[in-house]
């Protein structure tokens, strides 16, 4: 017998090593493979809110501009069981500035047919009905489109935003089957390029008489 031990002692600290040191591998091992999974989901995570980050802010972005445009639709009488339909327009200024805006008014053919203007100041609203524009003098149906300015200039900036809605209603369908519908939808905002912007060349080109709030 060794002095100052059982002969066997070693055999037992060899033991000992062998299973502290695959116990350590095992929980270094799960500790690496719990790194990468909270890794991997915390870089889902910032993949996923990024990506909502940039959708809400595009569906934002094509909300609002300088730049609106839409369609009408105007024809027959207005009233309970009248056939007809007709299209009302709303614009609003999100902005902190008073704007210039310039609604006109297109034939399905896009020719020009009319237009308006309106000192439109922030926060506030330009309703457009259509029995005051009487689209219907012009053709059935046809486009619309809607221009900011900052007020009193004449020069584009993308920072004059403006935001809109059309709105439809009527009935199309004659006695004894009426069937009254209304819809409304958000005016599709434009993307401000080479090709587009000259359209604010034209509607400042163009005599637009001041918008009368109709009584």
């Amino acid at each position: 017998m060794r002095k100052g031990g059982s002969r066997y002692s070693w055999l037992t600290t060899v033991k000992y090593d062998d299973c502290r040191n695959n116990y350590e591998f095992h929980l270094f091992s799960f500790l690496l493979k719990e790194g990468i999974f909270i890794r991997r989901k915390l870089l889902s995570i910032l993949v996923v809110s990024l990506l909502l980050f940039v959708f809400v802010n595009l569906v934002m972005a094509l909300d609002t501009s300088p730049y609106l445009i839409g369609d009408w639709e105007s024809w027959g009488g207005r009233g309970e069981y009248v056939n007809g339909i007709w299209t009302d327009f709303s614009i609003i200024n999100p902005t902190t500035v008073n704007l210039d805006v310039y609604a006109a008014f297109f034939r399905e053919n896009g020719e020009f047919f009319k237009c308006y203007k309106y000192l439109l100041s922030p926060n506030a609203k330009w309703y457009l009905p259509a029995w005051f524009l009487e689209l219907e003098n012009g053709d059935w149906a046809g486009t619309a489109k809607f221009f900011a300015f900052p007020a009193g200039k004449r020069k584009v900036n993308e920072d004059a935003v403006i935001g809109g809605f059309q709105f439809k209603e009527g009935f199309p369908w004659g006695y004894p089957d009426y069937r009254y519908f209304q819809t409304a939808a958000g005016l599709r905002a434009v993307t401000i390029n080479k090709f587009t912007q000259g359209e604010f060349n034209t509607i400042l080109n163009l005599e637009c008489p001041t918008w009368i709030i109709p009584e």
